[in-house]
């Protein structure tokens, strides 16, 4: 099979609400800015006569969410906050 026959089609299951991105010219799929959740990564390709594997491979992965996101900051973020605010108003006593 030559390499220019080869198409290939990816997508990202709960991002894209469309059918498989084909792609003829590259091997790659980059998706940046994807939200911190589970997803599953799919590929199909077909052959040189144009026949898809509708069956195709699956690897799923997840985005752990940066520290900012995380609950434990946003709560550190408050508790900061109201121990300045009290100490603001002790110091104006």
């Amino acid at each position: 099979m030559h390499d220019e026959a080869l198409m290939l089609a990816n997508e990202i299951e709960h991002i894209e609400n469309r059918e498989f991105a084909q792609r003829r010219d590259r091997r790659e799929a980059n998706y940046g800015n994807l939200p911190p959740r589970s997803y599953r990564f799919h590929v199909i390709a077909s052959d040189n006569s144009g026949l898809w594997n509708t069956e195709g491979a699956a690897f799923d992965f997840s985005v752990e969410p940066a520290y900012y996101q995380a609950t434990w900051f946003l709560a550190l973020c408050v508790m900061s906050s109201l121990a300045i605010l009290a100490a603001y108003r002790l110091r104006l006593r």
